[in-house]
């Protein structure tokens, strides 16, 4: 059966009770990406004072240092007389460096460091023997490609950790730029989203701290229980506005809105548990201004269903809106 011809018919029913087998080669969704906005302040990073060495350059550019002459270069201050690629210097323009003892330099604050190679277990490092990872945060990182990564955040991406050796990947026309372990515009503060935070009043404008970062305003989906590869999900939305989701890197998924009720479908990418904060369903901007704040925290559970690996309803496994 169609993806589409699925989730409407979910939508349909009072209580969905269908015991139906996880997606399979359904096109994913691309994670939406929001910028920092124009007319905010850009010179503030939480721990990083604005106008010295790979932090955000102030207006009237860096401040002076002695003996080093620090200029303002993608949006950080860095050592003018100094060679780019090098140790301590500025990165080069895709923001990459020069090999340290073999192993490329990482670009963070847009100047060179010696780079940190993580342990196995840990962010960024290769996933233990057994397929697993540490903890960060309190939460168990999940093994993607062979790396160990946030759920839900993908090393490299907008607002997430940086991936290794700093590596950031634009967003559309926006140029991101590693700074003190996350993926940041070079030009927001710690009140924009894809900057961090650290309650629900920190962000500005269309956005909620959520796993300690400023996102747009939204609700996870979590899956608990264990040997889950797919789910169904319907939630109750607060209003009657359109809504999306947004799925983790490891999931092929998609959703669907009837009036006041949301579906969302999807399942593993490979053949591995899913667990923990995969979705995030948010509120559609409108014609007349920006989500809600909080909207997020109106959102209830309708049904999940979710499916082990032969497509067998699972009933010690759900979901949970948080």
């Amino acid at each position: 059966m169609r993806l589409h011809t699925r989730l409407a018919l979910e939508l349909m029913r009072p209580t969905p009770t269908r015991k139906l087998p996880p997606l399979r080669g359904v096109a994913a969704l691309l994670l939406a990406v929001a910028a920092c906005e124009n007319g905010l302040d850009r010179r503030v990073i939480s721990g990083c004072p604005s106008g010295t060495e790979s932090c955000p350059c102030l207006p009237s550019g860096c401040l002076s240092v002695t003996p080093t002459r620090l200029i303002c270069d993608r949006g950080f201050c860095v050592p003018e007389l100094c060679t780019a690629g090098s140790e301590n210097c500025r990165c080069y323009g895709n923001g990459t460096c020069d090999p340290l003892d073999g192993v490329p330099m990482t670009c963070s604050g847009n100047v060179c460091r010696k780079t940190e190679s993580p342990d196995p277990g840990n962010l960024n490092g290769p996933c233990r023997a057994d397929g697993t990872c540490s903890e960060r945060d309190g939460k168990t990182l999940a093994c993607r490609n062979g790396a160990c990564e946030v759920v839900a955040c993908p090393s490299g991406s907008l607002g997430c950790p940086c991936g290794l050796y700093g590596r950031c990947e634009s967003a559309g026309t926006v140029s991101v730029i590693c700074n003190q372990g996350l993926c940041v515009p070079p030009d927001c503060s710690t009140r924009i989203v894809g900057c961090s935070c650290t309650s629900s009043t920190a962000c500005e404008g269309n956005a909620e701290c959520l796993t300690g970062v400023c996102r747009p305003s939204g609700a996870l989906i979590a899956v608990e229980g264990e040997g889950v590869r797919g789910c169904d999900v319907v939630v109750g939305l607060p209003e009657l506005a359109g809504a999306k989701a947004e799925f983790d890197a490891a999931l092929i998924g998609e959703g669907m809105q009837r009036g006041k009720r949301f579906a969302l479908s999807f399942t593993a990418r490979e053949d591995s548990d899913l667990a923990g904060e995969i979705a995030v369903v948010r509120r559609e901007p409108t014609w007349f201004g920006d989500a809600t704040v909080g909207w997020s925290k109106g959102l209830t559970l309708e049904s999940a269903l979710c499916y082990d690996r032969a497509g067998v309803f699972l009933e010690s496994a759900g979901a949970s809106v948080r």
